[in-house]
């Protein structure tokens, strides 16, 4: 359901986590080297700016225009020969703003750069098509917009992505941060996520789907 949610071809490339913000830290963990240059936009969350902080990441900011948009135009002139990968919030809870985040990675795969998309605020609040958007790592929560339980996250992966990193990664943060719960249930924060996703959507399916029925929509 989450793959046709975000319209993924594929499930196996969609990875759950513990809650958005662990689907956030795995994916810079992977896909940002220690020291890396990279863009982020001026709307990112705070713990995006302390996870690439802690990576000691040479950061480039994109700014946005006056009604506090990225400015688009500037983005090309922003990447360089050891840019890395563009970090980008899909949208501010702050304004509301949704940023295009087709045209941010239409410019990165110009210069053959991936992008690591921030969907934690948008993912049911608008349509995600990440085939048409083309992020190369989207990362949702989901709680807020798709008021879903806590603790439960995930990350998309496009093809091109080497999927062994950010395996790795998340299997040494369960080991690491193995939480209480888990030492008294015995199950690892993942497992948790797996299990609170596939009951919030299966509740969230049958509902579109009595909606649908007496609609006669498509669920999705």
């Amino acid at each position: 359901l989450a793959a046709r949610l975000f319209n993924v071809k594929k499930p196996e490339n969609i990875y759950l986590t513990a809650g958005g913000g662990q689907a956030m830290e795995a994916a810079l963990r992977s896909y940002v080297e220690e020291g890396s240059c990279v863009i982020t936009t001026d709307l990112e969350q705070g713990d995006t700016y302390k996870i690439l902080e802690q990576l000691k990441a040479k950061v480039t900011c994109l700014e946005s225009d006056a009604y506090f948009r990225p400015a688009y135009d500037k983005l090309e002139e922003l990447i360089g020969e050891d840019t890395q990968a563009i970090v980008c919030a899909h949208g501010c809870s702050a304004t509301g703003n949704v940023v295009d985040l087709e045209r941010i990675c239409a410019i990165a795969r110009r210069h053959n750069i991936p992008v690591i998309a921030d969907g934690r605020l948008t993912a049911g609040a608008v349509d995600i098509n990440l085939e048409a958007m083309g992020a190369d790592v989207f990362c949702f929560t989901g709680e807020k917009m798709l008021m879903g339980p806590e603790g439960i996250g995930g990350i998309c992966l496009k093809d091109s992505m080497d999927s062994e990193k950010l395996e790795k990664v998340l299997a040494e943060s369960a080991d690491r941060k193995l939480c209480s719960d888990a030492r008294q249930t015995g199950v690892f924060p993942n497992q948790l996520a797996i299990n609170a996703f596939a009951i919030y959507f299966r509740q969230r399916y049958l509902r579109c789907y009595n909606a649908a029925s007496q609609t006669g929509k498509e669920i999705f």
